[in-house]
C-alpha cells in the first residue's frame, strides 16, 4: 500500500512544473543572452538569463475579463472546523474504558485471506489512527472495534466489496487481527471547553470567529483563483517560438535529477518506478523534456512581461510575496525556502507571482455573486 502511494506521488512530481517536488537540487548557471527587443530587464528583475523576445510572442494580457467568485461559507464547513478542533483536543481514555463510535483508535493490524497475509494488509507495527464510524475502512471493520479496550487484540472479519480496487481481494473474505493501542475521545463543545481552548469565551462567539475565518479564507481563495486564471490565460495565449537549447538541456537534466532524488527519498529504484508507470527509458526522457519545456515556457513568459512592463522584484510587494510564499509552503523564513528550492528557482516563482498580481491589477473584474463551495481546477502554476 505504501509503495503504491509513493509511486502515485512520484508520478505527480514528474509532471509538476517548475519547483514541484523539488528536493533542493541547484540549477546550473545559465548563459546570458542580451537584446533590447522586448525591453532590457533592470537590476533585480531578472529570473532567467535569456532575452525572452527571441523565444516568446506574448498574447494580449492587459484588460483581461475575469470573474471574481467568492464561495459561500456553508454549515458543513463550520461543523467540519469544529469537529477538527474537538478531535485535536481529544482526551486519551483510561484503562478499562471501551471505544465507541466517534472515538479515535490507534491500531495495528495484520490481514489474511485464506490464512495468508496479503500485500498492503498490515500496519507493520507502525500504528494508524482510525475514527470509528467514519466509514474509512471496509464495511464492518469499524463496527467490530466498538466496545474494544486499549491493549485488547481481536479478530475482525470482513468481506471485500466486488468493486474493490485490488482484483486479488475483490469479493474475498478476510480476517484482520487488530490490536488497539490507544483510544481517544473528542472533546464536547461547551462554553467551558471554548474558554479553555480558544481566544473567546462562549460557543456562540466561537462559531462567529470560525465564520469570520472561513469568510476571510474564501476571499483569499477568490483572489488566488483570479491570479491563476489570469496566469493560465497569459500562458495559453502566448506562443513559444523556440526553446534555448542550452537551458532546455539544463532544465531537463534538473528534472531528471529531482526525480532521482525523490525516488531515493521514497526508497524506490528509478527502474522500478518506470516499470510501474509502464514507461521505457525513451518515454522517460521525453516526459522529462516536456516538463522542462513547460517550466521554461512559464519562466520566459513571466520574464517577457516583467521586461515589457518594467516590473521589479526588489520592491516591497515582491518582498511580501516572498514572505507569503515561504509561509504557505511551511518554511520558517524566506532563507529556508530558498535553501530548499534554490535561490534562482525560488525567485522565478516570485517573478511569476509578481506577474499574476500585475495581470489582476490590470484586468476587468466582474465581482459576480457568492457561489456554493466547489472543487477548484488545479492551476497551471509554479509549485514547491
Amino acid at each position: 500500500m505504501k509503495k503504491r502511494w509513493c509511486i502515485a506521488v512520484l508520478a505527480m512530481c514528474m509532471t509538476m512544473a517548475v519547483t514541484g517536488c523539488s528536493g533542493g537540487s541547484e540549477q546550473k548557471d545559465s548563459k546570458t543572452e542580451s537584446s533590447a527587443e522586448a525591453g532590457t530587464s533592470k537590476s533585480g528583475s531578472k529570473i532567467i538569463d535569456v532575452d525572452p523576445a527571441k523565444y516568446v510572442k506574448l498574447g494580449d494580457y492587459k484588460g483581461m475579463e475575469l470573474t471574481k467568485e467568492v464561495q459561500d461559507v456553508t454549515e458543513e464547513q463550520i461543523q467540519a472546523t469544529i469537529d477538527s478542533d474537538l478531535k485535536t483536543n481529544a482526551k486519551t481514555l483510561g484503562e478499562g474504558e471501551t471505544a465507541q463510535s466517534g472515538d479515535i483508535v490507534n491500531i495495528d493490524y495484520v490481514g489474511k485471506v485464506d490464512g495468508k497475509e496479503f500485500d498492503g494488509g498490515s500496519t507493520d507495527g507502525q500504528g494508524t489512527d482510525l475514527e470509528l464510524g467514519s466509514g474509512s475502512y471496509v464495511e464492518g471493520f469499524e463496527d467490530q472495534l466498538v466496545g474494544a479496550k486499549a491493549g485488547e487484540t481481536r479478530d475482525v472479519n470482513v468481506t471485500f466489496p466486488e468493486d474493490y480496487g485490488s482484483e486479488e481481494l475483490a469479493s474475498k473474505d478476510a480476517v484482520f487481527t487488530v490490536t488497539v493501542n490507544s483510544i481517544k475521545r473528542p472533546a464536547e463543545l461547551t462554553d467551558e471547553w471554548v474558554a479553555e481552548n480558544t481566544d473567546v469565551k462562549t460557543v456562540d462567539e466561537y462559531r462567529k470567529s470560525i465564520v469570520e475565518d472561513l469568510e476571510k479564507s474564501a476571499e483569499e481563495s477568490s483572489q488566488i483563483n483570479l491570479g491563476n486564471t489570469a496566469w493560465n490565460n497569459l500562458v495559453s495565449g502566448s506562443e513559444i517560438k523556440k526553446y534555448p537549447e542550452d537551458l532546455l538541456k539544463e532544465e531537463t537534466d534538473l528534472v531528471k535529477s529531482q526525480m532521482e532524488e525523490q525516488c531515493r527519498a521514497y526508497g524506490i529504484e528509478l527502474s522500478d518506478f518506470l516499470e510501474q508507470m509502464g514507461m521505457n527509458e525513451d518515454d522517460y526522457n521525453t516526459q522529462c523534456e516536456e516538463t522542462a519545456k513547460s517550466n521554461l515556457q512559464m519562466i520566459m513568459v513571466a520574464q517577457a512581461v516583467i521586461n515589457q512592463e518594467g516590473l521589479s522584484l526588489d520592491d516591497e510587494k515582491s518582498d511580501q510575496i516572498r514572505e507569503e510564499m515561504a509561509a504557505n509552503y511551511g518554511y520558517e523564513s524566506v532563507d529556508d525556502a530558498m535553501k530548499q528550492a534554490g535561490e534562482e528557482r525560488f525567485n522565478q516563482n516570485v517573478g511569476i507571482e509578481v506577474v499574476k498580481q500585475f495581470l489582476v491589477d490590470n484586468a476587468k473584474i466582474d465581482t459576480g455573486e457568492a457561489t456554493p463551495a466547489a472543487d477548484d481546477e488545479a492551476p497551471e502554476d509554479a509549485q514547491e
